[in-house]
């Protein structure tokens, strides 16, 4: 299979992961029966942004073997915003963003429960030999103007630059830290893919690609990636925890109104003791909870 049609393939199979956002969430729906009055299962949906999915998948099956009363629902990744869309329509029961919620999604009903923070960095397929980037050469690559890693301290070996959407939760954070970034043209030779499955399959499998993702989902993936110094910073949590890496996502969960039994219950795993250190297993960092920080 050559590269190109590679590349082909794995953009239909992105499309297909995000159709159900595109279409107000498709024709994926929590379980018809909500709650099983014979076997006392309660159903609980979870659902949006991929970043938090490796991570709250695994809590999810942890949770349900100590809780066999309640089963755990989890589809592919809606986004951040098809995860609030799909709260608001009631679709779901919690919904996962890695980002601050929009202005316009705000609203008296909705709340906002952080649990977790992921630092994310650019990488480079695992078999490529370059440790790190400027914020300068990361312009110049995703402007198209450097197009070989040869011109960033790599081999002789052409670019293949792979991005996300304007909206997508770690580009935000490039716009705001990466000086020019924000305001560059992205090149027109560059792969354009929608969910963070799809980035990191694309990374691992594409020689000589570059592209962004977590330190989370590199460990629970086990993708074949490589995590670059940024400016000479290491991606790593201790220098996350100093203040001299801070590309740091925040993920939370939204609900709308007061949570039920299920939905508490899940909740006060995640966020406490036994969520915590599988958090901390995985390279993710627990977030402090306290009433001030639930917004």
């Amino acid at each position: 299979m050559t590269k190109k049609i590679y590349i082909a393939r794995i953009i239909i199979a992105a499309l297909m992961a995000v159709a159900p956002l595109l279409a107000g969430c498709g024709n994926w729906k929590k379980p018809a029966i909500r709650d099983d009055e014979d076997k006392k299962i309660q159903y609980l949906a979870v659902g949006g942004s991929g970043t938090n999915i490796p991570i709250t998948r695994l809590l999810a099956e942890v949770f349900m073997e100590k809780n066999p009363d309640i089963k755990i629902e989890i589809p592919e990744s809606l986004g951040s915003t098809g995860g609030i869309r799909s709260v608001n329509e009631g679709i779901i029961d919690i919904g996962m963003v890695s980002r601050e919620l929009f202005p316009g999604e705000k609203n008296p009903e909705l709340r906002y429960i952080p649990y977790a923070k992921v630092l994310i960095a650019f990488a480079v397929n695992g078999d490529l030999d370059i440790a790190g980037l400027s914020s300068q050469q990361l312009v110049g690559i995703y402007s198209g103007k450097i197009s070989n890693w040869k011109a960033a301290g790599g081999p002789d070996e052409n670019i293949t630059v792979l991005t996300r959407e304007e909206t997508d939760s770690s580009r935000l954070i490039w716009n705001s830290y990466i000086k020019g970034f924000s305001e560059l043209d992205i090149s027109k030779e560059a792969v354009l893919l929608t969910t963070d499955q799809a980035m990191n399959e694309a990374i691992s499998s594409i020689e000589n690609s570059i592209g962004w993702t977590d330190l989370g989902a590199k460990i629970l993936g086990g993708y074949n990636i490589r995590l670059l110094t940024l400016d000479g910073a290491e991606p790593t949590n201790e220098m996350a925890a100093s203040g001299k890496y801070p590309f740091i996502k925040e993920l939370a969960f939204v609900l709308k109104g007061e949570p039920d039994d299920k939905v508490s219950r899940f909740i006060d795993f995640v966020t406490g003791p036994q969520g915590t250190k599988i958090l901390m297993e995985n390279g993710y960092m627990p977030f402090e909870q306290d009433d001030a920080k639930r917004k």
